[in-house]
């Protein structure tokens, strides 16, 4: 069981936030055993397919139902008492949304359509009663946007508190195994990633603008379990094109004008074939006025791996970019190293 309530973040969400939201989440979890240097670099975590289930408050915001993947780790243990923290991401369905008709739903600008990214990050403490059955409360904080495909999109932003039981059927204490490191991991790699991504500009329900990046990078993997990465980042914006066209600016020379380029810099923990990439860009120029810097964060999946090959590495990804609590756009795209 979940209880919080709505952070407002903006003075522009108009409908006034609930004073309390309840949520239930239903997860099925792994225990890790080690049998992979990653799982024995992160603690042995447990690895889960969660459900949430939320109250948004009010009725004009309806309801959010999240199915998502998690990592939990522990952070620290002590006889039967365990410090952990979770952290997961998935897809989102709201019942309520923005829409133009009637009255209530104009007011709720918080949520421009059903489908939305649900993200949770929890820190608790958990109580081993026996071998099957523990108990575990703390703090959380979840996530519903829609990465500004469509307009308004300021987000369900909710914190509070949680409490719940978990059953282990055959016991939560298990001899962990452990293998050796693999040096040769530690090598320089090249990689490229191309994606793609849809988004309104500004006006709801006005027209989606495609938009199309391209980026080249160098990692390097260190204590078996993350990536350092640097890069460069060129971006298309079709949205910015229309912008020029309409309004007689940089005459013949939008398409030019339309394009965006930076560097980055990034760390991607990895659990085995999934990462977690997160980067702090800089805007080399800029078409518009607008922030100088801007964060990436998001999920990659490597379902190719084969170190002896020229193309080590190939991987889709799910990125969400930001300029810090105002989303841009979701990036869907694929990668890779060689």
């Amino acid at each position: 069981m979940l209880s919080g309530r709505m952070l407002k973040h903006t003075s522009k969400i108009t409908i006034p936030t609930p004073l309390a939201q309840q949520a239930v989440e239903l997860s099925y979890r792994k225990q890790t055993q080690g049998n992979k240097v990653w799982q024995q670099k992160f603690g042995y975590p447990e690895i889960a397919l969660n459900l949430l289930m939320a109250s948004n408050g009010r009725s004009e915001l309806g309801y959010t139902f999240g199915l998502y993947p998690s990592i939990q780790f522990s952070l620290f243990k002590r006889r039967n008492t365990n410090l952990f923290g979770k952290i997961g991401g998935g897809i989102g369905y709201v019942t309520r949304f923005w829409d133009r008709i009637p009255e209530a739903d104009t007011l709720n600008n918080i949520i421009g359509g059903r489908i939305n990214n649900v993200s949770m990050f929890q820190l608790g403490v958990r109580y081993y009663i026996n071998q099957h059955w523990s108990l575990q409360t703390g703090f959380d904080f979840y996530h519903a946007s829609n990465a500004s495909a469509r307009q308004p999109n300021f987000g369900i932003n909710t914190y509070g508190f949680f409490l719940g039981s978990s059953y282990h059927p055959k016991g939560y204490k298990h001899p962990f195994e452990h293998v050796q490191e693999d040096a040769s991991l530690n090598k320089l790699r090249f990689g490229l990633r191309l994606s793609f991504a849809m988004s309104e500009d500004k006006i709801p329900n006005g027209p989606m603008y495609p938009s199309y990046h391209f980026s080249g990078f160098v990692q390097k993997f260190y204590r078996n379990k993350s990536y350092l990465t640097f890069g460069a980042d060129a971006s298309y914006y079709e949205k910015l094109y229309a912008l020029f066209t309409m309004n007689g600016m940089y005459k013949n020379e939008e398409k030019q004008h339309a394009w965006r380029y930076s560097i980055y810099a990034g760390h991607e923990f990895l659990f085995g074939k999934i990462g977690f990439p997160l980067h702090l860009g800089f805007y080399l120029n800029r078409p518009i006025e607008g922030p100088r810097f801007y964060q990436k964060l998001g999920m990659n999946y490597h379902f190719y791996q084969r170190r002896s090959s020229f193309i080590k590495d190939i991987f889709v990804s799910a990125i969400l970019k930001t300029h810090l609590v105002q989303a841009e756009q979701a990036e869907f795209g694929f990668g890779f190293f060689f």
